[in-house]
């Protein structure tokens, strides 16, 4: 075990004002590191302004710090007075190790912030936001190119911003600099997934930058009732997808193939919070009269049911996932699983399911009506194997590797200090 005991963890937002995979880990990471008896502490943004104290239902701590606007018009003085807060909560608190899980809301200064105290640093990269402010690269019904021009950036942004070509060009050119900075700081930069990181190594923003695979720990749910009956026509096929509702976890092309598919063969279950409104609209005029069921938010407690409620289980991303616990958590719930055939989910599907073209609804119609014309090939899929998962303590094994590894550059690079 490394020697540092006090870590910070920090991260673009907490529950409860959201919960998403990075939020999910981070809670799940900094419990399991207070059992083995490390003292972690959590940092998040918040529009609530900044606070600190007990995490709820955890005995460790979590800090706030005000929401910063990533589009500022000053963002050089922001993020000085951003740093100079960081600085003084890692003096207060006795942080012996950062570890930056996202930046979002906190500002391209958390590596900059602990490097001035001497500190060591190990940065994960969950997603694309050090290249992309909108975290996915994907923009247009498509995923970006790892060499996109800045100006095809300016026009994407300028869409939904709306500030003006003149205004959000100087800005993402700042950004671009400062998150390079972070990044070249940082004493380790782990991905979570070797496909992940052949990706990141693509990116200009990550070029010339050692990357590290620390994989992921798998989420384990246990599933609450008996599994559902082998499914027979002539009863429709109960298909469930769940997570937050937002287009580019595109559950247009799972209605897309349902549609083409015999009437009244496919029912289709949402589960998960309604995140654009204009998209469930839109998905619901384009299958008048269709069985798409919203069923909005839902709990670990629910969850526990879908494999007793549900036959299958489809999660047709059109973002270039880099973990997924949804994958996980299908596993774990005993559903037959069909995913793209693009990002980290794949690495762990096994013989649970089959993987359809990415973005492709004709060929994810195809493996339906598969499904169709032979049921059985949904028992096969329950009994298959599944590919390998990272256990919660070889994950922990691997990070404190890690921590070791991000003191012992800490202190090449200032001699001795506190690493």
């Amino acid at each position: 075990m490394s020697s540092a005991r006090r870590i910070l963890h920090a991260l673009h937002s907490f529950p409860p004002d959201s919960r998403g995979g990075i939020e999910t880990y981070v809670e799940l990471l900094a419990e399991a590191q207070s059992a083995a008896g490390l003292q972690p502490q959590v940092l998040a943004a918040s529009a609530g302004g900044p606070s600190s104290g007990p995490a709820p239902g955890h005995a460790w701590a979590l800090h706030r710090l005000t929401f910063l606007d990533p589009w500022s018009q000053a963002q050089s003085r922001s993020t000085a007075d951003r740093r100079a807060e960081l600085v003084g909560l890692l003096e207060r608190e006795r942080i012996e190790l950062l570890h930056v899980h996202h930046w979002h809301g906190l500002g391209p200064c958390l590596v900059s912030a602990a490097r001035s105290l001497g500190l060591p640093t190990v940065v994960t990269l969950h997603d694309a936001f050090i290249s992309c402010p909108l975290f996915f690269r994907r923009r247009w019904g498509r995923l970006c190119e790892p060499e996109q021009p800045l100006s095809l950036c300016v026009r994407c942004l300028d869409e939904l911003v709306g500030a003006g070509p003149e205004s959000i060009a100087p800005a993402l050119d700042w950004r671009n600099g400062a998150y390079r900075a972070e990044l070249e700081a940082a004493d380790v930069r782990l991905c979570l997934a070797d496909d992940q990181r052949e990706h990141l190594r693509r990116l200009p923003a990550l070029a010339g930058l050692e990357l590290e695979s620390a994989g992921f720990p798998a989420r384990r749910i246990r599933p609450v009732g008996e599994p559902r009956e082998t499914w027979r026509p002539p009863r429709p096929l109960q298909v469930a997808t769940w997570g937050g509702l937002v287009e580019g976890k595109g559950l247009h092309l799972l209605v897309e193939a349902a549609r083409s598919l015999p009437p009244g063969s496919v029912e289709i279950h949402h589960h998960g919070p309604i995140l654009e409104p204009e998209y469930r609209e839109r998905l619901e005029r384009s299958w008048p009269g269709g069985p798409l069921h919203f069923h909005g938010p839902f709990g670990p407690a629910e969850l526990a049911t879908f494999g007793a409620r549900y036959d299958l289980a489809v999660h047709p991303s059109l973002f270039l996932e880099t973990y997924g616990f949804t994958t996980d958590e299908a596993l774990d719930l005993g559903l037959p699983l069909l995913i793209p055939d693009r990002g980290a989910p794949r690495e762990r599907l096994g013989g649970r399911g089959a993987l359809f073209r990415f973005g492709d609804s004709a060929d994810l119609a195809r493996l339906l009506a598969g499904i169709l014309a032979s049921p059985g090939q949904l028992e096969g899929w329950r009994r298959g194997v599944p590919g390998p998962r990272l256990d919660l303590q070889e994950h922990l094994k691997r990070l404190d590797g890690f921590y070791a590894l991000a003191r012992t550059r800490c202190r090449e690079r200032t001699g001795q200090g506190p690493c």
